[in-house]
This record gives structure tokens, sequence and C-alpha cells, in this order.
């Protein structure tokens, strides 16, 4: 109730501080959404979220170079981009062990990728197939309350999910139920899991298995 303000103005100037220091970093870049563009109304300036599209890493490998090389803890963690939380409580040490870190890691990326060393085999995916719509065969309620059986993953293209599918965080469902399941579906989920990423919602926590809807027409 005393300081609170002089603490927010402190942690606003140490904020945009360290963005634009973080903003020439050329190969762990920091996403900087440009309002109005892409259908971006406001984000939230205190996440700040690291993209290794342009460098040789993934989100995951990042995720664990800064947790245990610099002792730094990332919240999340995708197949592209890691993202911080910062808070009111952080103090500027904090700041500047992250600014140190990025950069080292973007100029280690600078010169590997100047020295000709290879992408892993997944940088090298288009990504455009990793995004995709799938068609709503029935009702999210339908679906749930239909008799189902198990299927092995490989074999439910063409069928109806009964159950959800998502990475979590964020929490984004790659299906639904009621969403016929393609085979974009079933290449991404096995993709995440050979990558170390947990696929939540299945009844199967091993995702060899979804959940489909009994006798659909």
């Amino acid at each position: 109730a005393a300081e609170g303000k002089q603490m927010f103005r402190d942690f606003t100037r140490i904020l945009e501080q360290t963005r634009k220091r973080l903003s020439v970093c050329k190969y762990i870049r920091l996403v900087d959404p440009v309002k109005g563009k892409n259908g971006v109304f406001d984000y939230d300036r205190s996440k700040l979220v690291f993209s290794t599209r342009a460098s040789l890493l993934s989100g995951s490998d990042l995720y664990h170079i800064l947790l245990d090389r610099y002792h730094i803890q990332m919240e999340m963690e995708s197949e592209n981009y890691v993202l911080a939380i910062a808070s009111v409580g952080d103090r500027e040490e904090g700041f500047e062990r992250l600014c140190q870190a990025i950069e080292e890691l973007d100029q280690e990326q600078a010169d590997l990728i100047k020295a000709g060393i290879p992408a892993e085999e997944n940088k090298k995916l288009d990504t455009r197939s990793m995004h995709f719509v799938l068609t709503q065969m029935m009702s999210m309620a339908d679906a749930m309350e239909a008799p189902t059986e198990k299927c092995p993953l490989e074999e439910s293209i063409g069928r109806i999910s009964a159950e959800f599918a998502y990475l979590y965080p964020p929490g984004i469902p790659l299906i639904v139920p009621g969403e016929q399941i393609s085979g974009h579906f079933v290449k991404n989920v096995r993709r995440y899991l050979e990558q170390g990423f947990e696929v939540q919602g299945l009844s199967d926590q091993t995702s060899e298995t979804v959940c489909v809807v009994k006798n659909e027409t």
C-alpha cells in the first residue's frame, strides 16, 4: 500500500529496458506482437515469449538449457518457443541474468549457424503441416454421451473422437469430442511425444489408443 506505485514504476522501467535489449537478438527472438495486426488487440508485456524458429534449438532445448546452465525457470515450453513470466516481485538482478543468458545463447546459435551446423530433422518440418482444421461431425455433447470404444491411434483416422487431447500448457485442444480424427492429428501427436511433450486429456495416458464414437454413421 505504501510503496506499490513506485514498485510498479521501477518494474515497468526495468521490463521495458529488458525488452529493448533482447529485441536485437536474431536467433533466440523475443516475440513482439504488433497491435492491430494478425488479430492482436493487445498483449501483456510482462510475458516474455522467446521463439527458437530461427535457431537450431527447439523450445524444449531452450527451456532446459536456461534451467540447467543458468538456473532460470521458464513458465512453459513448447515446440518452438518458451515463455517467461515477469512480475513486480522480480529484481533487476534477475532481469540481468535473463538478458545475459539469452544473449550468450543467441551468440552461440549465430556461431553454429555460421559454421554450417545442420538443424535437427524436426526443425526442417513444414510448419504449415502443424496447423489444420478438423471437421466437426457431431456436437460435442452428443459425442461425449454416445457409446464409445478404444481404437489404436494409428487406426483411428476417419473416426469421430469422443475425448479431448491437448498439450498443457497452454491447454488449447488439439481435438475435441465430435471432431473427425485426421492423419495430421495422429502425425502431430506422435511428433509431440517424440519430442518429450506430454499429450494430456486422452483416457489412455500412453497415447497409444483414443476413445472414439462407436458404430457412428
